[in-house]
């Protein structure tokens, strides 16, 4: 069988890929460590943890400048296994002057990685996940966060069907009512049709006529296949 494990919709399925590449034993140790902690596998980590050298794990104790790099989840995890994660936050503190919390942090550093934003979020304080809802989908106003050309883009419309998922009724409205137009604009791609449609039909009343009308003309450009719900009713 192979390596690569894939989702419903044709996509790979980043968790069980990541899992098995883990399993095979003839990759070093530390490669297999730095796998698992970028996807945030605790079970995993726990497992390495025990035979990982001691040298290593002192290695990212004290790298300072790691905090602003794409290897933080080292960090992180490194901290959490001690367990440290109270010193993890003052060097934070102390760096960025900031009251930012080791997970909220880590959920930053995510970025495109969903499998590291499903852990990182139920780590958040209510106020904390609050605070990166808004974040999260008031980006989506900037075009330059996710080009279509990019390879992670397929991941981003997952990532917000997940954090959709993660509110309270009223989160969502706030967020419909905000950010509709972008959220939408993000699942125009293949192979998203599906989706498109249920969250579409959510949103109908948080788009105006002109935002419902350059759906339909982009959506019809790049899924013909797909037939675009309008609701005449709700014009405005």
């Amino acid at each position: 069988m192979g390596i690569l494990h894939w989702t419903l919709l044709g996509i790979i399925d980043v968790k069980k890929t990541a899992k098995a590449v883990i399993s095979d034993e003839h990759l070093l140790i530390t490669r297999r460590y730095k796998i698992a902690c970028t996807y945030c596998l605790k079970d995993e980590i726990q497992m390495l943890w025990r035979e990982l050298p001691d040298i290593y794990k002192c290695d990212f104790l004290n790298a300072r400048g790691l905090i602003r790099t794409r290897l933080y989840l080292l960090v992180y995890w490194t901290y959490y296994m001690r367990p440290e994660l109270h010193k993890l936050d003052r060097k934070i503190r102390e760096e960025y002057g900031a009251r930012l919390s080791c997970h909220y942090f880590g959920i930053l550093r995510a970025h495109v990685n969903q499998v590291a934003i499903e852990y990182f979020i139920g780590e958040l304080s209510v106020q904390e996940k609050e605070h990166y809802f808004q974040d999260f989908f008031h980006s989506l106003e900037f075009t330059l966060v996710m080009s279509n050309n990019s390879p992670s883009n397929s991941y981003f419309s997952d990532i917000i069907y997940f954090l959709l998922n993660q509110m309270n009724e009223n989160q969502r409205t706030g967020i419909f009512q905000r950010y509709a137009y972008h959220i939408l604009k993000h699942f125009m791609e293949f192979p998203y049709g599906g989706m498109f449609l249920e969250i579409e039909s959510m949103m109908q009343n948080y788009l105006t006529y002109d935002q419902r009308k350059a759906l339909e003309k982009r959506y019809q450009e790049t899924i013909r296949y797909f037939v675009f719900r309008t609701s005449g009713s709700n014009s405005r």
